[in-house]
C-alpha cells in the first residue's frame, strides 16, 4: 500500500486559505466594519502582511512593518484620487 505524506508542493493548503480569510473577516469585525471596493486591494495587503508574520512575535511584527514602511508614503491625494472604483460612500 502507497502512502503519499505530501500535501502540496507549493505549500498551499485549504488549511492556509481558511487561516488568512479569518484573520480577514476579524479585521472586518473588530477593526474596519466596512470596506470599500475602492480601497479593497489595500485592505488584501494589509491582512496578508499580517497572516504571512503572524507567527513572529509582536515586537518582531512591528519592525517588519516598519521595515516594509521606509520610504514609502500614502498622499492624501493619492489616497482620495480616483482609481475607477465606487469609493462605497452614501450620496
Amino acid at each position: 500500500m502507497l502512502v503519499v505524506r505530501e500535501y502540496s508542493e507549493t505549500g498551499a493548503t485549504t488549511n492556509g486559505l481558511e487561516s488568512h480569510w479569518s484573520i480577514f473577516k476579524r479585521g472586518f469585525y473588530g477593526t474596519c466594519h466596512k470596506m470599500s471596493q475602492k480601497h479593497l486591494d489595500r485592505y488584501a495587503q494589509e491582512f496578508a502582511g499580517r497572516h504571512n508574520t503572524r507567527e513572529f512575535d509582536t515586537i518582531d511584527q512591528m519592525g517588519i512593518i516598519a521595515r516594509r514602511m521606509a520610504g514609502k508614503r500614502l498622499r492624501y491625494k493619492n489616497l482620495i484620487a480616483d482609481n475607477g472604483r465606487s469609493s462605497g460612500a452614501r450620496d
